[in-house]
């Protein structure tokens, strides 16, 4: 039953195109958004992301068209188009 339902979510992952079957696996939420700006900070930096698409949520968040999330400041940036596991 277990390896059942893994097998169908990793061919569900597959299928809406994720790059990262086992990150997509541990986290609650995998939006693919695009990167429309830094909003600042300094530990964190704020990128202003629109939302295209939500692969996976099971979360209760409600996702807007519009979210900022928070990355450390030293960190690397992601590019303009791409997933977050959330």
């Amino acid at each position: 039953m277990i390896l059942t339902a893994i097998v169908a979510s990793a061919v569900w992952y597959f299928r809406a195109g994720l790059s990262d079957l086992d990150r997509a696996a541990e986290v609650r939420a995998v939006p693919r958004v695009n990167n429309e700006g830094m909003a600042g900070g300094s530990k964190y930096i704020w990128h202003d992301v629109k939302i295209l698409k939500v692969f996976k949520n099971e979360s209760e968040y409600e996702f807007a068209d519009r979210i900022f999330i928070a990355a450390l400041s030293w960190g690397l940036e992601f590019r303009a188009e791409c997933q977050r596991f959330i």
